[in-house]
């Protein structure tokens, strides 16, 4: 009985939430009898004011798709320049071998250096 209760009261707060959504979207649609019905709810206050500082806070903008065929050609572009960069300028790769043999002799050397102001 009580998980009923309880599953009851998860629709009634859904369809608050819901009606003050559709208020807060298209408000010239609910008289203003609707509006203070609305309101009344504890719950239904709380959320309009959470939504209004959201709003408040991050304000629509001029959130326009992009053009993807520009983006998409822009990005075409780039990637031609850098194949052309790479085949102008090829990478020079070391050896790996060729590190660990000047990592080793910059290591002996050291080694030498502090044997000789040892002694």
């Amino acid at each position: 009985m009580i998980f009923i209760y309880s599953q009851n009261m998860k629709k009634e707060e859904t369809k608050d939430i819901q009606l003050l959504l559709d208020a807060m979207e298209k408000p010239d649609i609910f008289d203003s009898e609707a509006l203070d019905g609305i309101m009344r709810g504890e719950e239904t206050k709380e959320m309009f004011s959470l939504l209004s500082d959201l709003e408040t806070i991050n304000p629509e903008t001029d959130k326009s798709t992009p053009d993807v065929e520009r983006e998409w050609s822009n990005f075409a572009r780039w990637t031609r320049m850098q194949r052309r960069c790479e085949r102008k300028h090829p990478s020079r790769k070391v050896p790996e071998n060729s590190i660990f043999i000047i990592a080793s002799i910059v290591i002996l050397l050291s080694v030498f250096m502090l044997v000789l102001l040892i002694f």
